[in-house]
């Protein structure tokens, strides 16, 4: 089939940032039968802003804004414990904190000055953890938790000099899209064992959790129709509900006084759901004729993923030591949209090393990617520039982060 032409653009992205923190907390002594901590903590964090400059395919141009941000976050915490048996502890944790986010945009795409206002907020949250543990055996342990835990919300503040015939447009396109977006909300359900086996020879985890994602934060490129021009808008929008379940293992054995194993599997289920407010997606419109979303997987996570270590170690002499360590990961296949349409394929790393060390000092020979795969790390949804400009703008792009090929070397480090 035809192929469109490759075309290549470099970005040069930089920023700063200056923050100030502290934190105080008074705890009680930890060996009595109830333990508690209080303390407050507050963060100042301040940035000019950064740019984006880049040579795209119409030539060098100033594709990011300037934006001067200042975030004050005061907080007060606490938490306590309480041994009901000596197997048996209950413990309960809580944060409350104030997240006061200003910014003003400076400079505007294209870098031209701009004299945009002050955008400002307050997001409240309060994150409570209450936890059940249980030591059955010694350095082992039964738990069950519950969590919740927020992130701020924010502004788009490209929006803030548009007009209001260009919010209704979008508006219209994706509901909920406006130059403020809210924070967003995570509950989490876990059960899990952490054991110890054969003498402390063994050691798993295995966790099983359920979580719900309400009012996520999504960056979504909206295509839209203003005067019979195209426009694209990158936004941070919030969505409905989304569901993640799943389990988690971990294991580690010292097979013999040279060998060590260890693995971990993960299987993890996402899904859209119909919550209180529906979960839409601007790309789902451009491919189904509707925003719903609703049964879909969350892209950039992968269903089922593994690894698997071996490391041997022995002596050469009294100041030698020897080591050769095997490392095979493998990842399942992920969507590189919310529309589900566009998936990259599983793929698995191996690497390897080999080495000599003292005290002072190690040598190294090592291959990275040692089976070579070739198959593409993530794939993201993009738009299409060259097609862009007197056309519908279209989530027609996919771009794609390549796997770097199998790599060998030698390192060497001494300390002094």
């Amino acid at each position: 089939p035809p192929r469109l032409p490759h075309f290549n653009t470099t970005l040069l992205t930089q920023g700063k940032q200056k923050d100030w923190s502290q934190e105080l907390r008074v705890t009680s002594p930890q060996d009595e039968q109830f333990r508690f901590t209080l303390g407050f903590n507050f963060l100042d964090a301040y940035s000019p802003g950064g740019t984006v400059y880049g040579n795209l395919i119409f030539g060098p141009f100033f594709t990011g804004t300037i934006r001067e941000r200042n975030v004050e976050t005061p907080a007060v915490f606490g938490a306590a414990y309480f041994d009901l048996t000596e197997e048996l502890t209950i413990g309960v944790e809580a944060r409350y904190q104030w997240d006061k986010i200003s910014e003003q945009t400076l400079v505007g795409a294209g870098g031209i000055p701009i004299d945009a206002p002050v955008l400002a907020s307050t997001f409240k949250s309060f994150s409570p953890r209450i936890t059940l543990d249980y030591n059955y055996a010694e350095n082992s342990t039964a738990y069950a938790l519950f969590s919740r835990g927020f992130r701020p919300g924010g502004f788009n503040s490209v929006l803030i000099n548009e007009p209001p015939a260009t919010i209704a447009a979008i508006t219209s396109a994706v509901a909920g899209a406006g130059i403020t977006f809210d924070e967003e909300k995570v509950d989490n359900y876990e059960i899990g064992l952490k054991s110890s086996w054969l003498d402390g020879r063994a050691r798993t985890t295995i966790a099983l959790y359920y979580m719900e994602w309400l009012n996520g934060q999504n960056q979504s490129l909206i295509p839209v129709q203003i005067d019979g021009v195209a426009n694209l808008f990158s936004l941070t929008i919030n969505n409905g509900l989304a569901e993640l379940q799943g389990i988690e293992f971990e294991g580690q054995f010292q097979a013999t006084e040279n060998l060590n194993l260890a693995g971990s599997l993960g299987y993890n289920k996402t899904e859209y759901k119909d919550g209180s407010v529906p979960f839409q997606c601007s790309q789902c419109n451009e491919v189904y004729g509707s925003l719903d979303a609703v049964g879909n997987e969350l892209p950039y996570s992968p269903e089922i993923s593994w690894s698997l270590s071996a490391q041997y170690d022995d002596t050469i002499s009294a100041d030698w030591d020897w080591y050769g360590r095997i490392d095979w990961a493998h990842q399942g296949s992920k969507w590189a949209d919310q529309a589900n349409i566009a998936k990259t394929a599983a793929y698995d790393v191996v690497n390897l090393r080999l080495g000599l060390r003292q005290e002072n000092f190690y040598v190294e020979a090592f291959v990275q990617n040692a089976l070579d795969h070739d198959e593409f790390i993530q794939g993201r949804q993009g738009i299409d520039l060259k097609t862009f400009g007197p056309f519908a703008p279209n989530a027609n792009e996919i771009r794609l982060s390549l796997p770097i090929p199998r790599t060998w070397g030698v390192r060497a480090s001494y300390n002094f």
